[in-house]
C-alpha cells in the first residue's frame, strides 16, 4: 500500500519484471534496439539504493562494483612509497538499478514568513506538481488539470498541466521519480550526452518549491505551492561508498550513478501592512506632485498658446482686505441704525445724509469705504478716505446744518445724493428728512 514501510516484513516491493525491461540483459532484447548500453539488472530496495545529503537526495540508476585489496603497508619499515594503496583483485561489475524509476521520494519542507508571523508545515499545505511539455503525462494521469489551484474541474490532456503527488496518512507528498522526470520532460532512457542515456550518466534536477497566498480578484487567501522540476542540462552524478569486509584490509566500492533531486524552497507569501500602505500613498501622493509641476511648466513656457493657458490658469479676484473693511463698515451701520432712529427707543436725535458723488469712479474694485460711527454729540460721522462728498447733519427740532468733508468711496447699490423721508415719531424741524434706517444709505 501507499504507506509501506520497507522494513515492516507485510511491506513487499512491486517492481517490474526484468524480463520487460529492455535495458537489462535479462530481458533478452536486441541491444540495436535499445538506446545507450545494455547492462545486466539488479533489485535494490530504498535503504541502498538512496543517498540522502543536506539539500538533497540521490537514486541510483547505475553502479560498477570493485573488489579491493590493501597493497601499501605502511608499518613495513622497508615500505617507503606507495604507488597503490588498492589493487582490484576481480574484474569491475557494471549494472542497472532495476526499474528504478518506481522508487518513490517523500517530500517534506515547510514555509516561513517572520514578518507576517506566519509558519507553516507541508502536511499543512496542499500542491501540485507543473508539467510543463509532456503530454503523455498530462492525458495519462487523472489529476491533471489546467489550474493549479483547482478552479477548473475538468480533466486537461494538453501541457501544461498540473498534477497531484500521492500523500502519505500524514498528508505528506511523495512522487514517484519516473513521474517527477516526466513533469521535466525527459526519462531515463533517453539521451543525455556522448550517446549515453539519463540512467547510465545520471543528472542533476533542480525541484523548485513556490508557495503563493495571492489569489485574483480575492487577495489573499490559503497558501499553496507548486513543485517545478527542472533538469541541468549536460548534468551527471556520481558517488564512491565503500564496504569493507576486514577495515582498511579489503574491500568493496561501489561507484554509484544517479539522479539527484536538489530542493530550492521560494515563492512570494502576501499580507497587509500598514506602513507599506503608507510608503505607497505618499509615493503615488508625489509622484502626483511631480507631474503638476511637470504639466503647469510645460503648459506655462514651452507650448505655443501658452499666454492663453496662464490666463485661464489664473484667476484676479477683488482684494479681500478691501472685502473685510466693507464688511466691518456695513456692521457697524446696522448697529447704529438700532439705537437712534425711530424704532430704536433712544434719543431723539434723527438725521439728513446726502451724499454728492465726487469725480472718482464708482466701481466695486478699489473702494476704501471705511466704518460709520455714531459719536457722543448724537450725530453720525462717516469715516473714509477716497472721494471728495458733503455730509449734512440736523439736529432734532433744529435748523441748523453741519457740514463736514470727507472722502469716500460709496459701495455698490449707493446713489450719488440719497435723501430719506422723514418717518419718525418724536419730530423734527418740518419739511426736514431724516432715514428711517442709516443702513439705507449702503443701498441694503
Amino acid at each position: 500500500h501507499d504507506d509501506c514501510d520497507p522494513m515492516d516484513v507485510a511491506c513487499k516491493n512491486k517492481f517490474a519484471p526484468l524480463s520487460e525491461l529492455n535495458y537489462c540483459t535479462q530481458g533478452g532484447v536486441n541491444p540495436s534496439h535499445v538506446s545507450g548500453n545494455i547492462y545486466p539488472c539488479r533489485y535494490y530496495e530504498n535503504i541502498g539504493a538512496q543517498q540522502i545529503f543536506d539539500k538533497s537526495i540521490a537514486v541510483m540508476t547505475r553502479g560498477t562494483e570493485y573488489i579491493q585489496e590493501l597493497v601499501c603497508n605502511t608499518s613495513d619499515p622497508h615500505v617507503d612509497n606507495c604507488p597503490f594503496v588498492y589493487n582490484q583483485t576481480e574484474p569491475p561489475e557494471t549494472f542497472y538499478v532495476a526499474d528504478a524509476e518506481s522508487f518513490t521520494i517523500l517530500i517534506d519542507h515547510s514555509v516561513v514568513a517572520t514578518q507576517l508571523d506566519i509558519t507553516k508545515a507541508s502536511s499543512q499545505l496542499h500542491g501540485v506538481i507543473y508539467v510543463e511539455d509532456n503530454h503523455k503525462l498530462c492525458r495519462s494521469d487523472p489529476t491533471a488539470r489546467s489550474d493549479p489551484r483547482g478552479h477548473v474541474e475538468s480533466h486537461t490532456d494538453e501541457a501544461p498541466c498540473y498534477i497531484k503527488p500521492e500523500t502519505t496518512n500524514r498528508n505528506l507528498d511523495y512522487v514517484a521519480l519516473g513521474t517527477l522526470l516526466g513533469a521535466a520532460g525527459i526519462s531515463l532512457d533517453d539521451i543525455n550526452y556522448s550517446g549515453q542515456t539519463y540512467r547510465q550518466t545520471g543528472a542533476t534536477i533542480i525541484l523548485s518549491i513556490n508557495y503563493d497566498n495571492f489569489y485574483e480578484w480575492t487577495g489573499v487567501g490559503d497558501i499553496t505551492y507548486i513543485y517545478e522540476p527542472t533538469v541541468i542540462e549536460d548534468s551527471s552524478w556520481k558517488f564512491y561508498k565503500p564496504f569493507y569486509d576486514s577495515y582498511r584490509q579489503r574491500r568493496t566500492t561501489l561507484n554509484m550513478h544517479g539522479i539527484s533531486v536538489e530542493a530550492v524552497q521560494g515563492g512570494t507569501i502576501k499580507g497587509f501592512d500598514f506602513n507599506n500602505l503608507l510608503i505607497q500613498i505618499t509615493t503615488s501622493l508625489t509622484l502626483f506632485a511631480v507631474a503638476t509641476v511637470i504639466v503647469d511648466f510645460v503648459a506655462l513656457y514651452i507650448l505655443p498658446d501658452k499666454d492663453v493657458y496662464e490666463d485661464y490658469k489664473y484667476e484676479l479676484t477683488e482684494d479681500f482686505s478691501d472685502r473685510r473693511q466693507q464688511m466691518e463698515a456695513s456692521a457697524a451701520i446696522r448697529s447704529t441704525s438700532g439705537g437712534t432712529g425711530p424704532g430704536g427707543g433712544g434719543g431723539g436725535v434723527g438725521s439728513h445724509m446726502s451724499m454728492e458723488r465726487g469725480d472718482g469712479d464708482l466701481g466695486p474694485r478699489g473702494s476704501s469705504l471705511g466704518r460709520a460711527v455714531v459719536g457722543d454729540a448724537g450725530y453720525s460721522r462717516l469715516l473714509a478716505d477716497a472721494e471728495e462728498t458733503s455730509i449734512n447733519t440736523y439736529r432734532e427740532g433744529s435748523d441748523e446744518t453741519e457740514t463736514s468733508g470727507y472722502n469716500a468711496d460709496l459701495l455698490p447699490g449707493a446713489g450719488a445724493t440719497q435723501t430719506y423721508p422723514h418717518t419718525g415719531s418724536t419730530g423734527g424741524t418740518p419739511g426736514k428728512e431724516k432715514p428711517s434706517s442709516v443702513s439705507a444709505l449702503w443701498g441694503r
